[in-house]
């Protein structure tokens, strides 16, 4: 982990020293063309596609978009194309719930006992006084689904209905089990952007997926902003690739492995590099 955080670090700053002469751009000039560095980025990784911009407040001053769609294929990326972002969707979540702050539907000090009083003794004594805040910080001793080898992933039941009564299923159940790890303390977690999202649904009565389009997607012009993976509705696009045996192997959109809805909000989230 420490390695691939150096490496990424490294390739920012390649980023930021060869965009540096590029500041004194004006808006009407086209963005600078980085695709010859991405390519040297690419390659060197082996990647199969990269694709990447430089934005100021005033504009986009540099991009770039290298590869191909699909290992062993020619489709080529474009700036266009929409690649799934992961984890990065969980700031997203954040910004949309703090629209809902401050519209003052929710606080940052809003528990879980108030969202959802109908648990009542079921709510496990060590969540009941859990804060939004504390949530979406990571700092809830929620259980991390962060690594498909923990116990609990086993032990989920299957939750049947919308996306929004399987993240309501999923609240309950995690409510129930009580905290993983102590309360206040930085463990990272998936999980608790789900249990965020079911807080903003619960007060709006609208998925995380509508407020996402509407809080966030349309006021910023988002128009390549989607869920799931980006080849799943769209055929045209980048596809997944998964290590296998030491080996990037393409991973079918429409393989039977689909984030579930209650990860969605921590990173089920598409888009252009444009409008990322």
């Amino acid at each position: 982990m420490r390695r691939k955080i150096t490496e990424l670090f490294s390739v920012l700053l390649l980023l930021a020293l060869w965009t540096a002469p590029l500041k004194a751009q004006t808006n009407e000039a086209s963005a600078a063309d980085i695709s010859p560095l991405l390519e040297e980025i690419r390659s060197k990784y082996d990647l199969p596609a990269l694709a990447a911009a430089v934005v100021r407040a005033d504009g986009t001053i540099a991009e770039g978009a290298v590869g191909v769609r699909v290992k062993g294929r020619p489709e080529r990326v474009t700036l266009k194309d929409r690649f799934h972002l992961g984890s990065t969707a969980k700031s997203m979540t954040a910004t949309m719930i703090a629209t809902l702050v401050e519209e003052g539907k929710l606080s940052w000090e809003t528990t879980l006992a108030q969202v959802f009083p109908e648990l009542g003794d079921k709510l496990h004594p060590t969540l009941r006084a859990v804060t939004l805040a504390q949530l979406l910080t990571h700092r809830a001793g929620i259980t991390p689904f962060e690594d498909e080898e923990e116990p609990t992933w086993k032990q989920l039941p299957k939750f049947k209905g919308s996306p929004t009564k399987v993240r309501l299923a999923f609240t309950e159940w995690m409510l129930r089990r009580g905290a993983a790890s102590p309360v206040g303390e930085y463990v990272y977690s998936n999980a608790g952007y789900c249990l965020a999202a079911a807080m903003a649904e619960r007060v709006t009565g609208k998925s995380w997926e509508s407020l996402m389009r509407e809080r966030l997607f349309k006021p910023l012009g988002l128009r390549s902003a989607g869920f799931g993976w980006p080849a799943r509705d769209h055929a045209h696009e980048p596809w997944g690739h998964q290590e296998i045996k030491g080996e990037l192997t393409p991973h079918s959109p429409r393989d039977v492995y689909q984030l579930p809805p209650y990860i969605a909000p921590a990173g089920d989230v598409h888009m252009s590099i444009g409008d990322f």
